[in-house]
């Protein structure tokens, strides 16, 4: 057994790709706070600014680095002395893969395959690929993208590395996300709007995505893909309760806020799905989550329990106005 695998839980060194943006920074926080040592990787200036800053009142904790993650020199030598990596460097937005699809593709799949390669070389112990509901049943370049590396995660793993994924629902408030994209528009006055009145989405907070990826990296199995039990909601009730927050907040009439629907240029899901309904034989349920594997079929009565069921669409089980409310109350999201 390495060195590595003989050292106690929280002297582990975590690598973390794409450490500045929303989850990989709220990761830094998550896993500093806990003891552990961490190495926050971004190759963005903006990205490495806040987390020099954060990094400044660590007590030694984070070291940063500024480096393009497909650089596999780069990678394998800052991998070098981790124990864990989290891989969440990665272009995510749709529109961004309609408008420029091969270089999406291309760096996403580049970024990846330089970890998998620098992770085995330096036999890291575990490797989690930080991924998105969009990868269950891809119709854009951005989830196809995220889907095949998943595949890649599924089957790198050997006697040394774990290689596993969390596909991640709609992160409320994450940047370039439906909550701060509304808010902007709001207070420029550009109204708001919707590309389908019937389109749903899985949401999730910003702790229980830090609390199911730690459970991930604690438990993970070879080719695990772990997948959150969420609530969902209407995309039009999520816009009258930012509109009508907003306007009471700024002492404004909600009929001057338009919301209006507008072509669905992207050919966005009108639902998401967390898995699609063939790969349900491959799902082991457990609390307050799923993990699906590959290498095995699993025989479940509880696939076709409510969990299992909003798992197939998020136009199950949606959450009201009111419970919105609360939820964006909880955000202090102005």
């Amino acid at each position: 057994m390495s060195n590595k695998s003989t050292q106690g839980i929280m002297e582990n060194k975590i690598l973390i790709t794409g450490a500045g943006g929303y989850v990989g920074l709220n990761l830094v926080r998550y896993y500093c706070e806990r003891g552990y040592m961490v190495h926050a990787v971004d190759r963005s200036e903006s990205a490495i600014g806040r987390l020099l800053d954060f990094a400044s009142a660590s007590e030694g904790k984070i070291q940063v680095s500024l480096f393009d993650v497909g650089d596999y020199t780069s990678i394998l030598e800052a991998s070098s002395k981790c124990n864990w990596i989290i891989h969440c460097a990665a272009f995510k937005r749709v529109d961004v893969g309609r408008k420029f699809p091969c270089q999406l593709a291309l760096e996403n799949l580049r970024a990846f395959f330089s970890v998998v390669q620098a992770a085995q070389a330096n036999r890291v112990e575990k490797v989690l690929l930080c991924s998105t509901d969009k990868a269950a049943t891809p119709k854009s370049v951005m989830g196809a993208s995220k889907l095949l590396l998943e595949r890649v995660a599924s089957y790198s793993s050997n006697a040394h590395t774990t290689f596993a994924s969390i596909r991640f629902a709609n992160i409320l408030n994450s940047t370039g996300s439906l909550i701060p994209i509304c808010i902007s528009r709001l207070k420029e006055n550009r109204g708001l709007v919707i590309r389908d009145v019937s389109m749903t989405r899985y949401l999730i907070d910003s702790s229980t995505t830090m609390n199911l990826v730690d459970h991930a990296m604690q438990r993970m199995g070879p080719g695990d893909i772990f997948l959150p039990h969420v609530r969902s909601a209407k995309v039009l009730d999520i816009l009258h309760v930012l509109r009508a927050l907003f306007c009471a907040r700024h002492h404004r009439d909600e009929s001057d806020v338009l919301i209006k629907p507008v072509e669905n240029v992207f050919d966005e899901n009108v639902d998401e799905r967390m898995i699609a309904k063939e790969d349900l034989r491959f799902l082991r349920m457990e609390e307050g989550h799923s993990v699906l594997n590959y290498s095995s079929v699993v025989s479940d009565e509880t696939h076709s329990s409510p969990a299992a069921k909003r798992l197939l669409s998020s136009s199950v089980d949606l959450a009201n106005r009111s419970e919105l409310v609360e939820l964006l109350h909880e955000m202090s999201i102005w």
